[in-house]
């Protein structure tokens, strides 16, 4: 019998009540549901279930959680889940019946793990080698990293002017957001641009906040045209899952400070209205580390990123070591 109950728009204010009491534990599943309450993101399909009494407590599940074609998606969190002992086998037969009774889930088909937390990882490739689940399937690591939180100043100093006052662009560039126009233009330069199908990505950015640098154009005296009409230069912008992220810059605009005026741009909305303001860094990428680091990030928890494929599967997941961004 199905243990889950999926979640209704109305219900999820509570629930993510209840996840930002254990932040930053939660900090994966606690962005999707914040940015669900904000932004709404129906057309993506997400669909939240949670399971209470398990031997694992209180358990949450988000399905469908990026629009990679032809592969699940998920992530979840349970705020005991990491007290039980990955050897013990009772327990690991308990969350594989735990993980069989998610409404959707084909365990005998592609899966990529999204964002949980390295204790559930475990357990999940404990079942595979048992042949419990993802029988057949090849495993492949996408990214281990850190979420990395940016921290508000203890000192009572106003965090958004000294924001503002980092925010230095040079005088041939003007800042505006992307557009849904702009998808072509970024999801091809998008390391993980297979997670993300083009029709999906127009939707995020049509709906969630994201910040770009464009070259003003000399003949053009309205900046918002200049922006309409030229493809960005460097851009970043918030994922469904409320990580900021795929910020990027051309090369030959490289070491001008765009990417962290972009950056600081988007963290100072984003924190306007409330919602953690983070990302997520390969555990590989010193340079990513330290370019957050500074601006005010601090590396807070660990999270995993992990795909099962057929043996045969052609689909395309090797990665460069830099930040899922």
């Amino acid at each position: 019998m199905n243990v889950f109950v999926e979640l209704r728009r109305e219900d999820l204010p509570q629930l993510r009540d209840a996840l930002e009491s254990q932040l930053p534990n939660s900090l994966a599943v606690y962005g999707l549901v914040d940015v669900m309450v904000r932004y709404g993101l129906e057309e993506l399909g997400t669909k939240i279930f949670v399971a209470n009494e398990t031997p694992f407590g209180t358990f949450v599940v988000l399905t469908s959680t990026c629009s990679w074609e032809k592969v699940q998606s998920f992530t979840m969190y349970s705020k005991d889940i990491d007290q039980t002992d990955n050897e013990d086998e009772s327990a690991n037969e308990e969350f594989a019946k735990l993980l069989e009774s998610v409404p959707g889930l084909d365990w005998g088909k592609p899966v990529y793990l999204d964002g949980c937390p390295p204790c559930i990882s475990k357990k999940i490739w404990r079942l595979k080698k048992s042949g419990r689940l993802l029988a057949g399937l090849k495993y492949k690591s996408v990214s281990q990293a850190h979420a990395f939180l940016f921290v508000q100043n203890d000192d009572g100093d106003d965090d958004d002017d000294e924001i503002l006052k980092q925010i230095t662009l040079p005088e041939d560039y003007t800042l505006d957001n992307l557009s849904p126009e702009h998808t072509d233009w970024v999801h091809d330069r998008w390391l993980m641009n297979f997670s993300e199908t083009k029709s999906a990505m127009r939707t995020i950015f049509s709906k969630l906040p994201s910040v770009a640098v464009f070259e003003k154009d000399p003949a053009e005296n309205d900046a918002k045209t200049t922006t309409r009409n030229t493809p960005p230069v460097s851009w970043t912008m918030m994922y469904p899952d409320g990580a900021l992220g795929n910020t990027f810059t051309l090369p030959e605009h490289r070491r001008k400070g765009l990417a962290r005026s972009v950056t600081l741009s988007l963290l100072r909305e984003v924190s306007f209205v409330g919602s953690p303001v983070f990302v997520y860094v390969d555990d590989e990428n010193s340079a990513s580390a330290a370019f957050h680091e500074k601006i005010g990030f601090r590396k807070v928890y660990p999270f995993v990123w992990e795909v099962y494929l057929p043996p045969n599967d052609s689909q395309e997941v090797s990665l460069s070591k830099r930040a899922i961004c």
